[in-house]
């Protein structure tokens, strides 16, 4: 009944999955305070490779600090996240799943203490989750600085291993 899920799986004709068992990014808060991945979340990706699943999405990593959060949030804003990145895309590789890096900006959700501004938004609409400082309608230039952002943790991405 099942023989489909184990099945490997090619998409848009570029990568082939072992399987089409996929783990979604989840916020599990396990990241190092400076952005990097900790030792434990790398393992526990690492683990969910080697017990057989197709893909794994890392958790959110926040693609610029005007977009950080939650506490112990991964990042990959900088050139120097890409140790930390490389070494987690490495250990969920090395088992045959493939790695994506799931490229986050927290947008109204982000919070001062951990971006060290206020959050920036589209509009100047609070978080549905509330407890947030209210947000900054975003500018053009720091719409185009976002977009960029994402565009060179893409880069970082790839340098680092990630599959996708």
């Amino acid at each position: 009944m099942y023989e489909r899920l184990f099945a490997p799986l090619t998409i848009a004709g570029k990568l082939t999955l072992r399987n089409r068992l996929v783990m979604a990014p989840m916020t599990t808060t396990s990241g190092e305070l400076d952005g990097s991945f900790s030792s434990e979340e790398i393992a526990y990706l690492a683990r969910r490779a080697e017990d057989g699943i197709g893909l794994i999405m890392t958790p959110a990593c926040y693609c610029h600090k005007s977009g950080h959060s939650f506490e112990r949030q991964v990042g990959c804003h900088t050139d120097e996240m890409l140790g930390s990145l490389a070494g987690c895309a490495e250990a969920i590789n090395r088992h045959g799943a493939a790695s994506f890096l799931q490229i986050h900006h927290g947008g109204n959700a982000a919070r001062l203490e951990f971006s060290g501004q206020p959050p920036l938004a589209p509009s100047a609409v609070a978080s549905r989750r509330g407890g947030n400082e209210p947000p900054r309608e975003l500018t053009e230039n720091e719409i185009w600085m976002i977009i960029e952002s994402f565009a060179r943790a893409a880069e970082r991405a790839k340098k680092a291993g990630f599959t996708g």
